[in-house]
């Protein structure tokens, strides 16, 4: 236990000794209630390289009123060299929650130095003003499995008064394992509107090109204008038709299949309302996108292969996906040369 303790120690402490002397600067590139990200410069004015040796991936990060969300970095030997008269930028973030609130606060980056944070810029304040005030978001995942993720986002006006807020199109987007994934969403881009209490929900979908692996996975959602939501371990499991969701929509098939000029897709609705239709290619790509109000019954919808621009599509295989807001369906299509 002692050998370990001394182990710890030196992997913490390393072989720093005095904190190099650098030029150092702190921008603040943007800010979110739940996100900030910064920019440092260090330049190095000395005759001589600065050489640091980190025993943590995690060796800088950005305090944001004196407090940093450090989740943990690898635990592997990180060298750092900046030569003589040559500069050094790094991007660092600060990520709730919790959520900062409007107003003035203060930003400095620091580096690991030892046991502790070495302060390497002066601090320096920022204003933030947000849309999302009154806006809560929250999440629940509805299924994970290896072919997809549904998750049901709501919005919820915790405001006295009426707020409008116009969402672009991509206002939003999963990240999972730390990399960005293509999601879909049963909303269609434009004002939303809500009252004093008011709650919106949208059923957020992703479709990877190649399965993912039966385990638990890092997941988070970002806001555009507002940043990152809390974070949650999602844990895929093998896919089952009878626990995914209790799907309204039924007799789903894709003729001909494969096709050449245009294909059709058939499916039951058991009430008339809204769908969206989207059509992506193996690399997540969405290449189509349709809109309909759907009776109850049989409906029909025709694809002639081509891009929303209407330029045909390469030949290939597609994913067809048919979402109604409480359930999604895909299905694969092979168009031919």
């Amino acid at each position: 236990m002692k050998f370990q303790s001394v182990l710890c120690l030196f992997f913490a402490c390393l072989i720093l000794t005095a904190l190099p002397a650098l030029q150092s600067t702190l921008v603040i590139d943007d800010a979110t209630p739940n996100q900030v990200h910064g920019t440092v410069t260090m330049y190095n004015d000395t005759a001589s390289p600065v050489e640091w040796t980190f025993g943590d991936t995690n060796w800088i990060d950005l305090f944001i009123d004196g407090n940093h969300t450090h989740f943990g970095g690898v635990t592997i030997m990180i060298n750092v060299t900046i030569p003589a008269a040559e500069t050094l930028i790094e991007h660092i973030a600060y990520e709730g929650p919790p959520a900062l609130a409007a107003g003035t606060h203060s930003a400095q980056a620091r580096i690991r130095w030892g046991t502790d944070w070495a302060p390497i810029t002066t601090p320096i304040n920022f204003d933030l003003h947000s849309a999302f005030d009154d806006f809560n978001f929250a999440y629940q995942v509805q299924f994970a499995h290896p072919d997809s993720i549904a998750v049901m986002l709501t919005i919820t006006n915790s405001g006295t008064s009426e707020i409008t807020y116009n969402f672009a199109d991509n206002w939003y987007h999963i990240v999972l394992d730390a990399l960005d994934i293509t999601t879909t969403s049963s909303y269609t881009p434009g004002n939303l509107t809500l009252a004093p209490g008011e709650q919106f929900s949208t059923l957020i979908s992703y479709y990877p090109s190649s399965p993912l692996a039966i385990a638990s996975h890092f997941m988070e959602i970002f806001i555009l204008n507002y940043g990152a939501l809390p974070y949650t371990m999602v844990e895929v499991t093998p896919t089952d038709t009878h626990d995914i969701v209790s799907s309204p929509l039924t007799n789903i098939s894709v003729y001909p299949n494969p096709f050449r000029q245009a294909t059709t897709l058939s499916y039951q609705k058991e009430e008339s309302g809204p769908v969206q239709i989207q059509i992506y290619n193996t690399r997540g790509q969405k290449v189509f996108t349709c809109h309909a109000n759907a009776k109850s019954g049989t409906n029909d919808f025709s694809w002639n292969g081509c891009d929303k621009h209407g330029k045909p599509c390469a030949a290939g295989m597609y994913f067809v996906v048919l979402d109604d807001g409480r359930s999604v369906q895909k299905l694969k299509c092979m168009k031919l040369e």
